[in-house]
């Protein structure tokens, strides 16, 4: 209900008003001449009133503004003239006669009071729209309006800022045109919006000077009291940024993982040249390139041993056939030095100096020392015939993958190193071997053909026993030499046959000893090579020990070969042992079992004390219907005489 404050200094007047008015609004009245505190929507004065309250009336009017504050002069324009001063007057906004009817004074109030509701509601509307466009233009993120059609309305100082264009710039070539690298989506949007519905999405917007710009938007129509579609409003975020970092973890996860499968691949082989072909065959997962090629250092000197890329001949000969001091070359020295990557961008005059003209291609260079422990054992060198091609970002890249490349680099040159270290033990024991056994027996043979003529003469019958004997030692060395022969070329243990491999071992052993060997041999050898030479080296082992150990007399060697198996059997009737009270690795019975378990045969070992050892290996075919094509049994029976 509209509040009236009603100041009339007639008592007639005031009440005749107050009666009619009461029903309808809600009065307020002066108490002599204190006023009312409460607030009011329009005042009724008369002449003696206003010039005693209205300094009073001239401030609440002033403090209502810009909302209108009716006041109504009880009385005539020549009363207001004549008895309110100046100042106090011009705060009068409509006159009423005292003796205006009911229905006239209720229809002016009506009409001022209603002025005064339209002022209020435009000034609210207005401060709703301040606050609005306060608020919109305090957000950080670009927002644009436009209508259904696509002309732009509204830009928001953030997307002016961000996207540089202005309503009318945009309006020019229209939003689809300025704005959207892809104008069909800009379609897709004003569709979304003329059928009321929200459309979100990446996208890339063009700025007004050219820049792409990756940006989250999402769209929503502006609807009229009908709830009809009439406009739409675009909340544009740059994402640039959050890209930013996403690219850069993208980034990041790809190099892991290709770091990650890189090291699988450079560490599932130990041969040197198969892990520098792979190194520069990976390399380019890491840091794309043109050219690359490894360094290792020897001596101080740093060498090219491999290189992938140099299409030109006399490239590839420079590199392979230069020496660099690395104290002396610059780029080296710095790599060692530091332990840290060099990348030049751009090469200048200087780094082609006493290079091969056709290195002139490249433009662009980047180089990571290859660390071990804290020493640089080679570098990692990579070319590129593009102009400021390679970053910071790519030498710390290729750094990583070096620090990769060092371990299998070490690796397999600790497994070369293993190798010639084994291939020395093996020479070595093969001198051992040579000494011990065919020394000793030419020894031997060789003192009894010196003493051979003087025995003649006197004792014809010993002496053709020295014969016999002289006849076994010589034989025996033979065997023995051959056996070591055999040994220092292993590949002759694939080309030879089971049973004569097994006949120069009998063979040494009856010229070492006086001990009756037998070797029989039942069947086919129907063998892979690998499993050959397992039963060669079992059978090595088992007659040194019983050569070494076994004080036997007889030994009996025998191989029977099945469709599908092969066995080797190794006995003797020496003193036997008691198998539960030998190490697993004493008398080699270790050795023997790692090797017929590399091939996938069975070893057996049964041993009586005072009757003897029996060994047994038994390999089995993994493929069924293998056959042989024939069997034969042969018989070679080697004894003292």
């Amino acid at each position: 209900m509209n509040r009236i404050l009603l100041l009339a200094s007639d008592q007639r007047h005031r009440h005749r008003l107050a009666d009619w008015l009461s029903a309808r609004y809600d009065m307020l009245f002066a108490d002599g001449s204190t006023l009312p505190g409460q607030s009011f929507d329009l005042c009724i004065v008369d002449a003696g009133a206003l010039v005693k309250h209205g300094a009073w009336l001239k401030k609440h009017k002033e403090d209502a503004f810009p909302v209108a504050l009716p006041v109504l002069f009880l009385g005539s324009g020549e009363d207001l003239v004549r008895e309110v001063p100046h100042l106090h007057w011009q705060i009068v906004d409509e006159l009423l006669s005292p003796q205006a009817q009911p229905l006239e004074v209720q229809y002016r109030l009506d009409a001022l009071l209603q002025n005064r509701q339209t002022t209020l509601e435009l000034k609210m509307e207005r401060e709703r729209l301040l606050y609005t466009s306060k608020a919109i233009e305090s957000i950080g993120d670009a927002i644009t309006i436009a209508d259904v059609n696509g002309t732009t309305i509204y830009n928001n100082h953030a997307f002016t800022d961000r996207y540089g264009y202005t309503v009318n710039e945009l309006n020019v070539r229209g939003i689809s045109a300025s704005l959207f690298t892809d104008p069909q989506i800009a379609v897709e949007i004003l569709a979304a919006m003329r059928e009321g519905r929200t459309w979100s999405g990446e996208i890339e917007l063009t700025t007004k000077s050219g820049e792409v710009v990756p940006t989250l938007m999402r769209t929503d129509s502006i609807r009229d009291e009908a709830g009809r579609p009439m406009g739409l409003i675009s909340v544009c975020t740059d994402i640039t940024e959050i890209k930013m970092v996403q690219d850069a973890e993208h980034r990041q996860r790809v190099l892991a993982e290709a770091l990650r499968d890189i090291a699988t691949a450079l560490t599932s082989t130990l041969d040197l040249d198969e892990v520098m072909e792979r190194i520069l065959t990976n390399i380019g997962r890491v840091v794309p390139h043109d050219a690359a090629y490894i360094m290792l250092i020897e001596n101080g000197m740093a060498r090219v041993v491999r290189t992938r890329g140099f299409h030109e001949q006399e490239i590839e000969n420079w590199l392979l056939n230069t020496r660099q001091r690395v104290e002396d070359t610059p780029e080296l020295y710095q790599m060692a030095a530091s332990g840290q990557p060099v990348v030049t961008p751009t090469l200048d005059d200087a780094w082609y100096e006493r290079k091969p003209e056709p290195l002139r291609r490249f433009r662009s260079y980047t180089g990571a020392p290859i660390r071990l422990k804290g020493t640089t054992i080679g570098f990692l060198h990579l070319n590129s015939a593009t102009p400021d091609f390679f970053t910071v970002v790519h030498a710390e890249r290729l750094q990583a993958f070096a620090d990769q490349a060092a371990i299998a680099i070490q690796n397999a040159q600790l497994h070369e190193k293993a190798q010639a270290l084994a291939v020395l033990e093996e020479r070595q024991r093969l001198a051992r071997d040579l000494h011990d056994a065919v020394s000793q027996t030419l020894f031997s043979a060789a003192m009894i053909a010196e003493a051979l003529p003087r025995l003649w003469d006197k004792q014809p019958e010993h002496a053709r026993q020295q014969l016999g004997e002289l006849h076994r030692l010589t034989r025996g060395a033979q065997a023995e030499m051959r056996t070591l022969l055999l040994e220092l070329h292993p590949s002759t243990l694939l080309e030879a046959r089971l049973d004569e491999l097994l006949g120069h071992l009998t063979a040494a052993v009856i010229g070492r000893t006086r001990m009756a060997v037998t070797l029989e041999v039942e069947g086919d050898q129907n063998m892979p090579g690998e499993v050959q030479t397992a039963y060669y080296y079992i059978a090595q082992e088992a007659l040194n020990n019983i050569v070494k150990h076994s004080r036997a007399t007889q030994v009996r060697v025998h191989v029977t070969g099945a469709p599908e198996s092969v066995a080797l059997t190794i006995s003797d009737n020496g003193r036997g042992f008691e198998i539960s009270q030998k190490p697993a690795t004493s008398l080699g019975l270790g050795i023997m079992r790692e090797r017929a378990s590399a091939v996938g045969a069975v070893l057996e070992i049964q041993s009586t004390v005072g009757e003897g050892t029996t060994i047994t290996a038994v390999w089995r075919s993994p493929h069924e219907g293998v056959k042989g094509q024939h069997e034969r049994t042969e018989e070679y029976s080697y004894h003292d005489r």
